[in-house]
């Protein structure tokens, strides 16, 4: 079950995610703890772990008294929609010294028994996916919405303390959609709420997901004497981006944590942010982010003179790839409606057509990039499949380019057709820029990580659609009164 997004849209959070937020807020054994959306309870469980080792002496002895103890306890409270969740948070908390978890089954957006509930620290990754028709919620969010992700973060950022500070998981929606409830929600956090953002890579969330996320840390006392904001970017994360997330050497996370302690420092301090200039990001000014009023949120936008990088080799494709040649060819004739595996051509189609016959078929032991000689289509292909008979070229690459790095590059920057005549020649001849393999991982997660939320958005925009053709439909049917109404 938990190897799935579930049918609310959520993705179980990494561990050092969970561990690098903990760490930036530093929740403290007097401080009330709440996560709205806790899962198996990761967030709380970490930021007891959190306030029990602050809390030891040198020889590695608690300095909690069995009052302090009992307390600390009593301020951990989460809920959750799902009573499976539930369950689970109730059980992992049981098991890690919690004698009564406080866990509820509480539907956050719609609900209003709790809203009188607040807290010193609220950590969550809440779900992103909102369900058909979107949320029915009560009117007392100050941003008026039907998305999950708004109302998440408008419930979190209203229901701190004085003192309270916040750690959001969001998708890209979030920090830069154009719609109004997402501009309404950005001014509010950027005017009240927000000191820093924290970009993650695409793919931090495999392999359940290759979603791109931001981390928005709240803090509400600070972020109303602060003039700024800091956005913090981290391209790897201790662990590499595809479906196995393995280990690997390259960790922003640590830097990305004390450097934001830094800014934090100076800020409760009041110092001069003078000369504080963090390697992973940078310092933008509040004025500078109202200033075309879309409260635009990804740090990128505001970096001025970024140099683009050229530290890459280029080389020409013929050089990185090699074609192979299918065992036969099936004829446009013998295309089939169904059948088992599919036909590809140079068409613009995927799939041309269908075939059982395997005596065709070109088994693929990693993607291949399909190119069309006569239209310059391109395609990748990762199952088995067979060739029609119209030109393509069938090509693998060396080991070292991701053949799915290709495929965006001819897919961003196509040939161009020249008419009925062959293009292979001069794609050997076109050169592209080539990273290290693991940076081509990276790019390719994050640009798949954006198609994903494009196509959630198009289906969004289709079940709307949907529902205004109904309404329209249904008041045309009851002629002037129905239409008065509506």
């Amino acid at each position: 079950m938990l190897g799935s997004q579930g049918d609310a849209g959520q993705f179980r959070t990494p561990r050092n995610i969970i561990d690098f937020i903990v760490g930036v807020l530093d929740p403290k054994k007097n401080e009330t703890v709440l996560d709205p959306a806790c899962g198996t309870a990761g967030f709380l469980i970490s930021s007891w772990k959190h306030i029990l080792k602050a809390n030891t002496d040198a020889d590695g002895n608690s300095t909690l008294t069995p009052d302090e103890r009992g307390r600390l306890a009593q301020n951990f409270k989460g809920y959750d929609i799902s009573p499976d969740m539930v369950r689970l948070s109730l059980v992992n908390l049981y098991l890690h010294g919690f004698t009564d978890p406080h866990i509820f089954e509480y539907d956050t957006l719609t609900s209003q028994d709790r809203w009188s509930d607040y807290a010193d620290v609220i950590l969550a990754n809440p779900p992103f996916m909102s369900p058909k028709g979107g949320i029915k919620p009560h009117k007392r969010f100050s941003v008026q919405s039907k998305r999950s992700e708004v109302l998440f973060v408008d419930y979190m950022a209203e229901h701190l303390t004085p003192q309270g500070r916040a750690g959001i998981i969001v998708p890209e929606g979030i920090i830069s959609q154009s719609q109004t409830a997402y501009t309404q929600l950005r001014k509010m956090l950027v005017e009240n709420f927000l000191v820093a953002v924290v970009s993650l890579p695409a793919g931090v969330f495999n392999p359940y997901s290759g979603v791109k996320t931001s981390i928005l840390i709240l803090d509400k006392l600070l972020a109303k004497q602060a003039s700024t904001i800091a956005f913090f970017k981290i391209a790897n994360d201790g662990f590499g981006l595809g479906a196995q997330r393995r280990e690997i050497d390259k960790n922003d996370l640590p830097l990305a944590r004390a450097e934001m302690a830094e800014y934090l420092r100076r800020l409760r301090a009041r110092e001069s942010l003078d000369g504080f200039q963090p390697t992973l990001g940078l310092v933008v000014p509040k004025e500078k982010i109202a200033a075309n009023g879309d409260y635009n949120l990804s740090g990128e936008r505001y970096r001025e003179g970024a140099a683009q990088s050229t530290q890459f080799p280029w080389k020409a494709i013929g050089s990185l790839v090699e074609t192979i040649t299918p065992p036969a060819k099936i004829q446009k004739t013998a295309f089939g409606q169904v059948g088992r595996f599919p036909i590809i051509d140079q068409s613009q189609d995927d799939i041309a057509g269908w075939t059982d016959d395997e005596s065709t078929l070109i088994h693929p032991n990693k993607p291949l990039v399909i190119f069309g000689d006569h239209t310059c289509a391109v395609k990748i292909v990762e199952t088995p499949f067979a060739q029609g008979a119209d030109g393509i070229k069938i090509l693998r690459t060396v080991d070292s380019l991701e053949p799915r790095f290709l495929f965006h590059i001819l897919r961003a920057r196509p040939l161009e057709s020249s008419g009925y005549q062959r293009h292979y020649s001069k794609l050997k001849e076109h050169q592209i820029p080539l990273p290290p393999l693991e940076v081509q991982k990276e790019i390719v997660a994050e640009i798949e990580g954006h198609q994903k939320e494009i196509e959630r958005l198009r289906s969004a925009i289709r079940e709307e659609e949907s529902t205004i053709n109904t309404t329209l439909a249904r008041v045309w049917g009851e002629g002037e009164a129905g239409l008065e109404d509506a």
